[in-house]
């Protein structure tokens, strides 16, 4: 079974493009590195939490992304998993 790849090692794999090393990267490699910073960045992109979920006995907006319970609404980012949060009344 093949390990995960690190957002580090898909970075690194990326950034050997730029390089002379560009002849050594695999193509497989590469579009698993691509697809780990491509979900890593979705996460940088901000969405509007969930809103009414009762957690000791309050009501919580939620985190889009992984259903995390946001107790603060000044929170720029998920405690929990990361996923930037849109406050806007839109």
């Amino acid at each position: 079974m093949r390990k995960e790849m690190t957002i580090t090692q898909a970075v690194i794999i990326i950034d050997r493009l730029n390089t002379t090393e560009r002849i050594n990267v695999d193509r497989v490699e590469l579009a698993e590195a691509v697809r780990v910073v491509s979900a890593a960045a979705k996460y940088r992109i901000p969405r509007k939490p969930d809103e009414s979920l009762i957690y000791w006995d309050r009501y919580h907006d939620i985190c889009p992304s992984c259903r995390f319970a946001i107790t603060n609404v000044a929170q720029q980012f998920c405690n929990n998993c990361g996923q930037a949060l849109d406050w806007g009344k839109n």
